[in-house]
């Protein structure tokens, strides 16, 4: 009985069951109908998105789950968002179905396509609109309402923006991800994928999502793929630029990663994407050479483009140098931070004319080859103002053409600096290839990048001095060789300063001797071991403190010299200083224009000081010479007027053709001799003066200046003499003077003979004639004889008349004797008396004419007369009181 109570509750509980799960089942197949599935699905997606949902077929299978069919989805607006599925495949758990629970298991998404249009804002609808669903829907955290994840295979995208990607479309083909929530919530979901077709292939990306902000980020990354043009002209933004900029070939990384993250409300964005290059090619478009082997980063941002320790071999006509740059430009591309580093990098004429403003003509003039260090730092402000700039180029050993000298540089080192206002070349050096030696150079500058204004200062010591050097000085080189030919060696230095206007030029070469020869053609004059400084500029050639030797024969004379050309006017200035010169003749014939003269001449014997200061003034048509000369031991000839002067000390100046000397001290005939000249010797009639004064001339050798015949006398002179005349013009010679004679003996003299002899007197040897008083003056060739006296123990002459410069003579000599003499003369012994000098004197008159070596003689009577005068000679010129007596003329032989 038990038993069968037992049983038959088991069986109305089994019966119960059973009905319920029938029922379950019924109303399971009901609301899991292809209608009734389709229909919640549409309803709930339309009422919240707003769109239009069309699903071809629902499918509910308890124990496979739920699949949809060719399903279609057009969001509100059907141009911004379109999305078609072949197949969505809903598992779950069956037992938590019965349990009124939904725990799904997986969602396949197979084959979707997504056709979205990219609008501002619309990734920040899209979280919030998601983030509002979970908030309204009742999910509590942690959900096991979605236990596995979301599986998409095969899914094609498509966003369309015009203004971001090539084509105006981006289409990413044939990706798979699988979306897992994080921690068990809806509310962080993490999403893997790949792409397995199109150019997008071998692209993985990683997606995080934090609703309760929102946020979203996704990490995309492309590894070893090969750049193409099509491949990087489909990467967003800055594929197209990149490639276009850089035309880069090889392998590659990519990475890129987007956050969008309202934090706060404040819908941040950050993005960036990154490119690293694994050994390839690239040439940049604004710098035209091609790199090979490039490694390194380059990044895209808010920020702007990064390029990091990127590196490679740089090709410049078949050399190859590895350079490595890191650079920054912000996304408005004003703000910028670039650093290049070249080592080894050969220059050429691409790279030169790269240069702004000046590397083409640095090229042109200079044609450099050779390796440079290469450095560029380069920064700029938001506003694209300049913060610092510059570009170091450490030369290695250049070679280049010298644009102001006709020889070729070597080995040049040093650094030259660009700062985006100027260009600096600082402590420069090199070798000057002078012919077969070489000459070390040095040279600073600065280039002005605005104005093209431009400073250079060249030194080059011990530089040869050549014709092809001299006349390379730019414009005035031909006339300082033709001028000076200068040889030897100099420390050269130029400094130059440069305009936009070349006209405007300016520079000023200065040149140092150290022991070179110079030809002054001026002067025809050559000198030697020359020390000094030449200044060359625009305008002029200055010669300053230049010392050294002039050549004359065998003598080295030494000398110093200043000057000043004017090159414009060639107006000039030059003062020569020469010291202790040799008077030979041919130095005398380099000064013709200056002191050879008809009536003028020194004799080349003896030293000579000459200071030269040698002027012309073009403008004013004024050329002035002025030449000193301070004589020691020298000889000059008066040629008009028999005067040999030698052992000559004293100062000789001819200045603007006007020669002057005073104070000339010398020896003359024995004596010594003290005087002065002057004289035009620029004018062609050559008009001269000057005055001597003599002492202890030697009588003989005086007299056979002027008398050509053997004379027997002797004695000693001193007087004086003053001339003046008109080049070699006898007849304009004039002159005036006086002489006395001491010790003398003139009793051999014709003259004085004849007059004894028509005295009728001896010669006995105490009429010796030993002192003589002379006045004299020179006119038309005739000697005036003013008065002359002259005296011995016994015998008083007085004589006047005239002698010409032929010999011919026209004497009257009284004669005063003694009157124990007196008495001693037939006929006329009582005959006169005359009181000289307060003595009584016996008195007669002789008329000489004839020559001075054959004179002709008569003796002349006048009355006797008793009044006293002082001097002999005073009786010829007092002619009122001795006249002659009428009938007592008489000739003696």
């Amino acid at each position: 009985m038990v038993k069968s109570k037992a049983l038959l509750i088991l069986i109305i509980v089994l019966a119960v069951f059973g009905c319920v799960l029938v029922g379950g089942y019924v109303k399971l197949k009901a609301l899991t109908s292809d209608k009734a599935i389709k229909s919640r699905v549409t309803s709930a997606l339309e009422d919240y998105t707003g769109g239009k949902l069309n699903i071809e077929s629902a499918h509910f299978d308890f124990t496979k789950g739920i699949t949809l069919d060719s399903i279609n989805y057009e969001g509100k607006e059907p141009e911004k968002l379109r999305i078609e599925v072949e197949k969505i495949v809903v598992r779950y758990e069956p037992l938590a179905l019965l349990r009124g629970e939904i725990l799904i298991n997986s969602i396949m998404i197979v084959s979707p396509e997504l056709f979205l249009l990219r609008q501002k804002g619309a990734i920040w609808r899209f979280l919030h609109g998601v983030k509002a669903y979970l908030d309204h829907a009742n999910i509590k955290y942690p959900t096991d309402h979605l236990r596995g994840g979301v599986i998409v295979k095969s899914a094609d995208i498509h966003v369309t923006d015009k203004a971001v990607f090539k084509d105006g479309v981006l289409n990413i083909e044939n990706v798979d991800f699988f979306g897992q929530q994080l921690g068990g919530s809806l509310r962080n979901i993490n999403i893997r994928g790949a792409v397995n077709d199109g150019f997008w292939k071998g692209l993985e990306f990683n997606i995080d999502t934090k609703l309760a902000n929102p946020e979203l980020r996704l990490e995309a990354r492309f590894k070893d793929k090969i750049m193409t043009e099509e491949l990087m002209k489909k990467i967003p933004v800055i594929g197209e630029r990149f490639w276009y900029e850089y035309s880069p070939l090889g392998k590659f990384d990519m990475d890129c990663t987007l956050n969008f993250n309202n934090k706060d409300d404040k819908r941040k964005l950050d993005y960036l994407f990154e490119l690293d290059m694994i050994d390839g090619e690239a040439t940049y478009v604004k710098w035209p050479f091609h790199i090979k082997h490039v490694n390194g980063k380059l990044e895209y941002s808010r920020e702007g483009v990064f390029l990091r320790s990127i590196k490679g071999d740089i090709q410049n006509e078949g050399q190859q140098t590895n350079g490595e740059i890191d650079a920054f430009f912000d996304a408005g591309n004003a703000r910028k931070n670039i650093k290049l580093n070249i080592p080894d990098f050969n220059i050429t004429e691409t790279l030169l004319k790269m240069v702004p403003d000046v590397g083409e003509k640095v090229w042109n003039d200079y044609h450099p080859s050779g390796n440079i260090d290469l450095t560029i730092n380069y920064r700029s402000n938001e506003d694209n103002s300049i913060s610092d700039y510059s570009v170091k180029a450490s030369c290695k050993g250049i070679e280049a053409k010298n644009p102001f000298l006709p020889y070729d540089l070597s080995n040049i080192i040093g650094l030259m600096e660009m700062d985006g206002k100027n260009i600096y070349l600082k402590n420069m050096s090199g070798y000057l290839l002078n012919g077969p030696k070489i000459n070390h150079s040095t040279i600073d500058g600065v280039i002005n990048l605005k104005s093209k204004e431009k400073r250079f200062t060249v030194s080059i010591p011990n530089l040869d001095m050549t014709e092809n050097l001299v006349k390379s000085i730019p414009k005035k080189g031909e006339a300082i060789w033709f001028r000076y030919k200068p040889t030897g060696q100099v420390d050269f230095m130029l400094d130059y300063k440069g305009f936009e206007d070349s006209s405007k030029d300016e520079y000023i070469i200065t040149v140092d001797g150290k022991g070179n020869e110079i030809e002054y053609a001026d002067l025809s004059i050559k000198m030697t071991d020359v020390i000094g400084r030449v200044v060359v500029s625009k305008n002029d050639v200055q010669l300053k403190n230049m010392r050294g030797y002039i050549i004359n024969g065998d003598q080295l004379a030494r000398t110093v010299c200043d000057g000043l050309y004017i090159l414009r006017s060639k107006d000039k200035k030059v003062l020569y200083n020469v010291f202790d010169l040799r008077v030979t003749q041919e130095f005398l014939d380099k000064f013709t224009k200056q002191v050879k003269r008809d009536w003028f001449k020194i004799e080349p014997e003896g030293w000579v000081s000459v200071v030269l200061d040698d002027e012309i003034i073009i403008k004013e048509g004024k050329e002035r010479q002025s030449i000193i000369i301070d004589a020691k031991g020298c000889k000059f000839r008066l040629i008009n007027f028999p005067l040999i002067a030698s052992d000559v000390d004293g100062r000789i100046s001819i200045v603007d053709g006007q020669l002057a000397s005073r104070k000339i001290n010398g020896s003359y005939c024995g004596g010594s001799i003290q005087g002065a000249i002057e004289a035009d010797i620029s004018s062609p009639e050559g008009e001269y003066s000057g005055e001597f004064h003599f002492d202890k001339v030697s009588l003989p050798k005086l007299m056979e200046s002027f008398v050509k015949e053997q004379q027997e006398w002797t004695g000693v002179c001193e007087g004086g003499v003053e001339f003046e005349g008109i080049n070699n013009n006898l007849m304009s010679f004039t002159a005036q003077g006086s002489a006395k004679l001491r010790d003398g003996h003139l009793a051999e003299i014709p003259v004085l003979l004849s007059i004894l002899k028509i005295l009728n007197l001896s010669v006995p040897k105490k009429e010796s004639f030993q002192t003589a008083d002379l006045k004299y003056s020179v006119k038309n060739k005739i000697v005036n004889i003013e008065e002359l006296e002259i005296f011995s123990d016994s015998i008083e002459l007085g004589c006047i008349g005239t002698v010409k410069f032929d010999g011919t003579i026209d004497l009257t000599v009284v004669a005063g004797l003694n009157r124990e003499t007196f008495s001693q003369i037939p006929f006329i012994g009582n005959l006169m008396d005359f009181v000289v000098g307060g003595v009584r004197k016996k008195l007669t008159k002789v008329q000489i004419t004839g020559t001075l070596s054959n004179p002709v003689t008569k003796m002349i009577g006048f009355k006797p007369f008793t009044d006293s005068v002082k001097r002999i000679v005073d009786v010829l010129v007092h002619t009122n009181d001795n006249t002659e007596e009428a009938g007592k003329q008489k000739n003696v032989k």
